[in-house]
């Protein structure tokens, strides 16, 4: 199990951003946030590890917006941003996602939508 310090060593990785916590109870807080959503410290490395990649804004995040990325960030490693097939002739019009059916809109059954069904499913599961 990670000590509270690992997790102060991760968020310092964001410390050549704009808008840093001026006093350490700041760092402290972001810290807290990072251990408590955040699955396992690989898991954490890669949440912090979104906020330093190129086109994201230079700015140090809030709590609040470092938790609502622990969200969108996959626990494995696996399912986070995968490689997704083009969109077939059905999907393309609804982003890639979905295809209209019998019973309206739903996942389509290409392989990019067999792909977003399955992750659908390991999310549903607890597995993300």
């Amino acid at each position: 199990m990670a000590v509270f310090d690992d997790y102060l060593s991760l968020v310092r990785r964001m410390s050549g951003l704009e808008f840093l916590p001026q006093a350490p109870e700041g760092w402290a807080e972001l810290a807290k946030v990072l251990r408590a959503r955040s699955k396992n410290q690989e898991h954490a490395g890669r949440i912090v590890s979104r906020f330093l990649e190129p086109g994201a804004p230079a700015r140090c995040p809030t709590p609040g917006e470092l938790a609502m990325m622990a969200k969108s960030v996959a626990v494995d490693p696996r399912l986070d941003r995968p490689e997704l097939a083009p969109a077939c002739e059905e999907c393309a019009p609804f982003g890639g996602t979905h295809h209209y059916a019998r019973n309206g809109v739903e996942r389509c059954v290409c392989a990019r939508g067999r792909t977003l069904r399955a992750l659908d499913a390991a999310r549903a599961g607890g597995v993300v």
